[in-house]
Order: structure tokens, then C-alpha cells, then sequence
């Protein structure tokens, strides 16, 4: 009898220790099969982020190029493994098909091409940013369950205790090797990818290598503070605003942010925000990923901007004389709202071929630059825009709800402030120091919104205000 309840018990210890063993070794499959899905995943991300930087150079190379088809053509051989919806395959599809555009273009030097190449990369840069988000939380899912399996392990039943130690004792150098491959990928990921994490309040609880060089910060510094340390002070708060509104209904927020570094110099990213859950899907937070655009933007800047007095040109200033106009008159078509008038001032350096003739050109580029950084000093409000339209004309855009009076009010303090710098000149015949003249135009629903139309009634009341003496300003009434 107690042989046979021996038996029985020995029967049962090795049943238990079978269906052990059969656990840990399903485990450990699931370990392999889910570090190996990760190390992929690693490798098509680093791709994303290589073509992220390589396409932004205008001078790519050849070897450039056939770098980034590689690994085009890498990331198609995994799709099915990597994406597991039509979605993002559909993104991936998109990206190609944009990148064979940009790739035919890299040879064009037209401003046409340019323009396309611009816009072209916008596209990539979409594409590859929600392709890496997508990407990024397949990797902490798959992290999180590597994790919870492996705990599982830890736990498991104390009747086989040996049998575990011997079955990891075998397996163990194939974990750690496994464990290593998927630490260097992150490795990359936390070197190449700007990314942090914050809290419900805008804590930063996390902040990545990539985070910190671009910043200037150290990980110590960010983590803890909140994430305005990094806002730029050109960043209008409405941008802000509609950022946590988005995030907040659990969406995520895509854009570009200037953000401000430790040494007080700047950077441009296009950012990608979404929440941060835990496992019973509660929201704990949110992860941003970004994008280091800072190149692209500056050439973008480039291409509108006067390189001597960092004034907007005249590109710039067509472009937003538009975009205001239309932002103006579909405003005052609403009688609900009060009326907004688009002002158009048109400033004019008096004497300034004399001045440069008595004083030497170098000395009137200095000129201009300093009259340039008083009309920005004027440029108050995210709706006032000045300009350097060409030689001594400079333009200034403001809308308000202003009277005309007011402008004309407004018109003459740029006037005075530019008199009272006080800048010599024994050509003028209005004054001693160096004046302006300023033509004023309005648009509004008593006048017509067209562009060549506002441009020419403010140089008529410019040329009036010469006429009548310069030093001074003139409404086109």
C-alpha cells in the first residue's frame, strides 16, 4: 500500500514537473520569437531615421540614395511582420511613391523644383514620423509582454524549483545574447531618436540621449522639471493650447515647435505627441517623438527673409499679404464679430541715394539694418508683420479694430522713433538726422481686399506724403 501511494506520488511529481518543463519551454519560445520581432523592428526604425536626415540635404549623393532605397526595400520585406493592419501599409506605400518623386527631382535646380522638393520632403517627413510612432509602441507592447513572461517564469511553481535552474542554465547564454541584440537597438533608438515622456501635468519622466545633445540639457536637469523649460518664446500659446486640447481627448498631436535650448539658441522639430497608457489602458502620461527639422527650416527661412536686415522680402511679404487679406475679409463677413481693418504701411528712407552718396554704402546698410530692428520693435503682436521690400522701402502689415486715425497715430510713432535715433544727415533738407515717409492703405468691407490694389493705393499716399515734404505720413482716403 505505501508502495503503491509512492508510486502514485512520484507519478504525480513527475506529471507536474513534465507539464513544467513544457511551460518554461513555450516560454522561452515566446521570449525568442518576441526579442527577434523587436530586433527587426530596430533595424526598420533606424532606416526611418536615416532617411529622416539624408533626404533634408539638398547635395545627396549617390550612394546616399541607393542607401536609402536599401532600406525602402528592407522595410517592404517586413511589412507584414512589422505592420499588422492595411493603415500603416498604406503610409508605407505613400512614402515610396514620394521618394521616387523627390529622387526625380534631386537633379532639378529650378525654384519650381525646389518648391516641389520642399513640399515633397513635408510628406516624408509625415510618413516616416507616423511610421516611428507606430513602430515605437509595437516595441513597448512587445517589451511589456517579454517582461510579464518573464516574471511568469520567476514565479513559477516551487515543485520544479531544479528543473527551472537546469532548463535556464541551458538557455541562459541564448537569452542574454538575445537580450543584448535588443539592448543595442535601443541603444540607437535613445542615441538617434528625440523622444521624452512626461506625466499628466507635463513632468518630464523621461528623456532620451538624442533629447538631451539637441537641447543642450543633461538628463538630470530635464527630468522632473516641466516641459516649458524647452518653450521658445516665439511659439504663440495658441499652438500650445490646441496641443493639450488635442492629447487630451486621447488623439495625437503632429506639428512643428521651435523649442529653445540651454545656451539660448533655437531648434525645429516635427513632433509627434500621443498619450502614454498602462496596462488596464489608463492614461499615465504622454510620449512625444521628434524630428530634428532645424536645417529645413532655416533654409526655409532663406528663402523669404532679407539677409542683411532679417526682415521678411517681398516673397514673403505677396504670401502673407494674401493669406491676411483672405484671413480678413472671410472675418468681416461674419456681422457677429466686430470689423478688423488690414493696414498696409508703405515706408520710405527720405534722401537715402544721398545718404549713401555723402556717407558711403557700407554706412547706409548700416542704416538700414538699425531702422530694420526699430520696425521690428513695432512688430508687437503675432498679427503684425514688417518687411524689407527692396532697397530703402520697407512695408509694414497690421490688422486691428482700430479707426484709420489710429494707424496714422501708430504711423507716426515709427516716424519719430526713427528720427530719434538720431542718425546724421547733411542731405536731407527736412531734418539733420536720417526721416521716413510712410504711405498708408486700408482694406475692409467698405474697401475691396485686393492685394495690387492696397499695395498701390499705399505707395500713392507714400508719394503724396513726399510730396508734401517728406517727414511724414499719409492716408489714402
Amino acid at each position: 500500500m505505501k508502495t503503491n501511494k509512492i508510486f502514485l506520488i512520484i507519478v504525480i511529481h513527475i506529471f507536474l514537473i513534465a507539464v513544467n518543463w513544457l511551460v518554461a519551454l513555450y516560454i522561452y519560445d515566446l521570449l525568442k520569437n518576441d526579442a527577434r520581432q523587436i530586433n527587426e523592428m530596430g533595424q526598420i526604425r533606424g532606416g526611418i531615421q536615416l532617411i529622416s536626415k539624408e533626404y533634408l540635404v539638398s547635395n545627396i549623393s549617390q550612394d546616399n540614395v541607393k542607401q536609402v532605397d536599401n532600406l525602402l526595400n528592407t522595410i517592404t520585406i517586413h511589412k507584414n511582420i512589422l505592420f499588422n493592419n492595411k493603415e500603416p501599409q498604406s503610409i508605407l506605400i505613400a512614402l515610396q511613391i514620394e521618394w521616387k518623386k523627390f529622387k526625380s527631382l534631386l537633379n532639378c535646380k529650378t525654384v519650381a523644383c525646389n518648391n516641389q522638393i520642399i513640399q515633397i520632403s513635408d510628406k516624408l517627413w509625415d510618413s516616416t514620423n507616423n511610421l516611428t510612432l507606430i513602430l515605437q509602441q509595437n516595441s513597448e507592447e512587445n517589451l511589456n509582454f517579454f517582461n510579464y513572461i518573464f516574471i511568469l517564469l520567476l514565479l513559477d511553481i516551487l515543485l520544479i524549483v531544479i528543473a527551472i535552474y537546469l532548463i535556464y542554465s541551458l538557455i541562459n547564454p541564448a537569452i542574454d545574447k538575445e537580450r543584448r541584440e535588443l539592448k543595442k537597438y535601443l541603444d540607437v533608438i535613445d542615441e538617434n531618436i528625440i523622444t521624452s515622456s512626461t506625466d499628466l501635468n507635463g513632468i518630464i519622466t523621461h528623456a532620451s540621449k538624442a533629447f538631451c545633445k539637441i537641447s543642450g540639457y543633461t538628463q538630470e536637469e530635464l527630468i522632473g522639471k516641466n516641459h516649458n523649460i524647452i518653450r521658445h518664446p516665439d511659439m504663440p500659446k495658441k499652438t500650445f493650447e490646441k496641443l493639450w486640447k488635442r492629447i487630451k481627448t486621447n488623439k495625437t498631436w503632429n506639428g512643428e515647435i521651435k523649442n529653445l535650448k540651454k545656451d539660448g539658441n533655437y531648434y525645429w522639430v516635427d513632433a509627434s505627441i500621443s498619450t502614454k497608457q498602462n496596462d488596464n489602458g489608463d492614461v499615465i502620461g504622454y510620449t512625444a517623438i521628434r524630428q530634428d527639422i532645424t536645417d529645413k527650416k532655416r533654409i526655409e527661412e532663406l528663402s523669404v527673409k532679407d539677409p542683411m536686415t532679417n526682415l521678411y522680402n517681398r516673397r514673403k511679404f505677396n504670401e502673407v499679404l494674401e493669406t491676411e487679406l483672405y484671413r480678413i475679409q472671410r472675418h468681416n463677413k461674419d456681422i457677429k464679430v466686430d470689423e478688423i481693418n488690414l493696414y498696409l504701411f508703405s515706408i520710405d528712407v527720405d534722401f537715402f541715394k544721398q545718404y549713401n552718396d555723402a556717407y558711403g554704402h557700407d554706412k547706409g546698410d548700416e542704416t538700414l539694418v538699425t531702422i530694420a530692428n526699430v520696425l521690428q520693435e513695432y512688430t508687437k503682436r503675432h498679427s503684425d508683420w514688417t518687411f524689407r521690400l527692396g532697397g530703402e522701402e520697407f512695408g509694414f502689415l497690421m490688422s486691428s479694430k482700430d479707426n484709420s486715425e489710429k494707424a496714422v497715430e501708430y504711423a507716426n510713432k515709427i516716424r519719430v522713433a526713427i528720427e530719434n535715433l538720431k542718425i546724421l544727415n547733411t542731405k536731407s533738407t527736412v531734418s539733420k538726422y536720417v526721416t521716413i515717409s510712410v504711405g498708408i492703405s486700408v482694406a475692409n468691407n467698405s474697401c475691396q481686399y485686393d492685394k495690387n490694389l492696397l499695395y498701390k493705393r499705399s505707395d500713392i499716399a507714400l508719394y503724396k506724403a513726399k510730396n508734401s515734404g517728406r517727414n511724414s505720413c499719409e492716408l489714402f482716403v
